[in-house]
């Protein structure tokens, strides 16, 4: 805990944070990383049928962009999805 609050305060040097700001930074921070490891394991099935190409970059991690020659499957397996998560959700 003492590393978030030496860390938030160095940071946004010269301002003074309180507790609840340095609180709230913390969970945005862990909120960011909880979310981009699920986005990480949630593209790998649209890589795998390859409706998206994966380039691995070191400044900026993963980056995806649509396959185009398989556009319409992925636009059907979205619909597919979708539906099934709708219908799902009404029972």
């Amino acid at each position: 805990m003492t590393r978030e609050v030496l860390g938030y305060s160095l940071c946004f040097l010269p301002a003074a944070g309180s507790v609840e700001a340095i609180a709230r930074s913390r969970l945005l921070s862990e909120r960011v990383h909880r979310t981009r490891r699920e986005m990480q394991k949630d593209s790998e099935c649209p890589v795998a049928r390859e409706y998206l190409h994966q380039t691995d970059s070191v400044s900026m991690g993963a980056i995806f962009r649509v396959n185009l020659n398989k556009l319409e499957e992925a636009r059907t397996f979205l619909d597919q999805a979708m539906r099934s998560r709708h219908a799902s959700r009404t029972r």
